[in-house]
């Protein structure tokens, strides 16, 4: 627990750092300048590094699905390319995205501490990313993610952390206004876990202004999807 509450407070402690050290130097015109931004990412990669530290590093036995996503991984060691969509037994059972991700890692490294350094990498440089992008709060958003459910669901579900994952890389598009990258990466991200395709619906609600005829529209969504939620459930842990 104590390194878990290390771990989760030092973005806080590096935010600090951050804004008496170095974004005092920058003004408000200067603030969001190229030079800014890249001085920003590499502290909050600094601060991000400890609670990824902890995926990296895991034992095998912590996380519901860890041991079965090293075990898969180390069945696609010794499979042939024709084979790795065969479903049986021992085969997988997983999104084609996901599939082909795992048997090009397997090119790269055989070891399966090495396999999940990767994977959380991934995790690292989208979260970095995303708080980068935001306006401002950044180091404290680390914080919130950091003590909040997302966090700790990083340690079992690797197929559905890396497609949440290509969905924050998706966010500077979003940003940008530009819908044809934004969807191809949000296509990427469902051939990982089909649960990806909900975040389509970010594009049209970014900066959109909360009205009565808005709030009526999500509320009347979430009653359908509180209505069938059994079957949504059903379909995405197929």
């Amino acid at each position: 627990m104590i390194i878990y509450i290390i771990a989760t407070s030092f973005p806080l402690l590096v935010g600090y750092l951050f804004n008496t050290r170095v974004a005092i130097n920058f003004t408000e015109e200067t603030v969001e300048t190229k030079k800014y931004r890249r001085r920003r990412w590499w502290w909050l990669f600094v601060a991000a590094l400890p609670m990824f530290a902890l995926i990296a590093f895991r034992a095998s036995h912590l996380g519901n699905d860890t041991f079965a996503y090293l075990k898969f991984f180390k069945w696609m060691v010794n499979t042939p390319w024709e084979k790795i969509f065969i479903i049986n037994e021992e085969g997988p059972q997983f999104e084609p995205g996901f599939v082909i991700f795992e048997k090009l890692l397997t090119y790269v490294t055989q070891s399966p501490q090495v396999y999940q350094i990767i994977y959380s990498s991934i995790y690292l440089l989208a979260i970095v990313f995303f708080a980068n992008q935001l306006e401002k709060e950044n180091f404290s958003f680390l914080f919130f993610f950091a003590t909040m459910g997302t966090y700790t669901f990083m340690f079992t579900g690797v197929r559905q952390c890396l497609a949440m994952s290509i969905c924050l890389f998706s966010y500077y598009f979003i940003k940008k206004r530009k819908l044809l990258p934004f969807l191809l990466l949000t296509l990427l991200a469902f051939s990982f876990h089909k649960s990806a395709i909900l975040f389509v619906v970010a594009y049209f609600i970014y900066n959109r202004k909360i009205s009565w005829i808005n709030a009526f529209i999500y509320t009347a969504f979430g009653g359908l999807a509180f209505i069938y939620i059994d079957f949504i459930q059903e379909w995405f842990n197929d």
